[in-house]
């Protein structure tokens, strides 16, 4: 993960205020809001954010992305 602070077992309210770098095989990427995706999907706010990486699918192929990482 680009931040040094971040790791996969921490919550995701710990990083709402950064943006997840989503990349797929596709060609498809996107940097959506950590706290704004949480909010849309219903995610509980003590969800390690490798679970919510894990549960990601790519709008485009459907296929799990290739790269996902909290940056700033």
């Amino acid at each position: 993960m680009n931040d040094s602070r971040s790791n996969p077992a921490d919550p995701v309210f710990l990083l709402a205020g950064l943006r997840l770098h989503v990349v797929c095989s596709c060609g498809r990427s996107t940097k959506p809001r950590i706290g704004a995706l949480t909010v849309r999907h219903r995610v509980s706010s003590v969800t390690p954010i490798r679970r919510v990486i894990e549960r990601l699918r790519c709008s485009r192929c459907g296929d799990k992305p290739t790269v996902a990482e909290p940056v700033h």
